[in-house]
């Protein structure tokens, strides 16, 4: 018996172990993100989890921030304002809530990182194009020019595409170019109705966009190609704008306006299943898996 009993107690406590270490690799695999938003009070900038709770203030200011988007690292937060004493594109750090006037064209509107970081695409005033720039200001290249007012662009994962609006057929369409080159430009919707708004998934596989006339508009998703278009939400009265997809591609978040009802903050699966609100306010965007 107590030669038996002995090897038992090594094989209890040895399990012991392997629990504790799956438990530990469980717990890593639980990877967190934050949702950046701005509040009704719009002179803010708050973060908040997916289930709407958590909310904090990450910037209180004189002016309007605009239009916030994540870094690829989740370490910054990109924002515009317009207001004339501050007018210009900043970059507000998620980690120790220092700012930063990024150096560009002080007419710049619509910022967004590239997926490596390093640059900055963004559209302007007057209507150039879009523009890329460092992040020391340095212009290098204009695309899309030449009247084609391209706006809400979103980077794919490679930095090989940039997907965007544009009017240039004298209706709002998406379309997709070669940030590089500039070249390679593609139509990817062909609508009476209005295409706005374009994000690229995570993976680069899918693009979120938002199709309707004003005060109906839906959230949509295509392959990255233009094929296989299909509705997400089905609001009725509402106007759906802004999508984001979230760090697994498995949801979108997005925000609904309509004249009765302030703006809120919602997310549904890309199924089109489980449409949940979690909180309200503007231009929500969510952060990749946070470490």
């Amino acid at each position: 018996m107590l030669v038996i009993k002995k090897p038992l107690n090594i094989l209890f406590i040895f399990s012991i172990i392997f629990f504790i270490i799956e438990m530990g690799c469980q717990k890593k695999l639980v990877k967190m993100s934050r949702i950046v938003y701005l509040p009704v009070n719009k002179n803010h900038l708050y973060s908040m989890n997916r289930d709407g709770l958590g909310n904090t203030m990450l910037l209180e200011t004189d002016f309007e921030p605009q239009w916030p988007r994540w870094s690829p690292d989740g370490k910054e937060i990109l924002f515009n304002t317009y207001d004339k004493e501050y007018v210009g594109v900043y970059s507000l750090n998620f980690i120790d809530g220092s700012l930063k006037k990024i150096k560009i064209s002080p007419s710049a509107e619509l910022p967004c990182w590239s997926s490596d970081g390093r640059n900055i695409a963004f559209m302007t005033e007057d209507e150039i194009g879009i523009v890329i720039s460092s992040l020391d200001g340095n212009v290098l290249r204009t695309i899309a020019g030449e009247g084609i007012n391209g706006a809400y662009q979103s980077w794919s994962p490679k930095n090989d595409q940039l997907v965007f609006e544009s009017g240039r057929d004298g209706n709002p369409e998406i379309y997709t170019i070669n940030p590089v080159t500039g070249k390679e430009l593609k139509r990817l919707t062909n609508n009476k109705m209005l295409d706005e708004w374009p994000s690229f998934s995570k993976d680069g596989s899918l693009i979120a966009w938002v199709r309707g006339v004003e005060g109906d508009k839906n959230i949509w998703v295509m392959n990255k190609d233009g094929s296989q278009p299909r509705q997400i939400s089905q609001n009725i009265n509402i106007g759906d704008g802004f999508p984001s997809f979230s760090p697994d591609g498995s949801e979108l978040l997005f925000q609904s306006s309509s004249e009765e009802e302030p703006a809120s903050i919602n997310i549904i699966n890309l199924d089109g299943s489980d449409l949940r609100k979690i909180g309200e306010g503007f231009f929500p965007n969510w952060s990749p898996f946070l470490d």
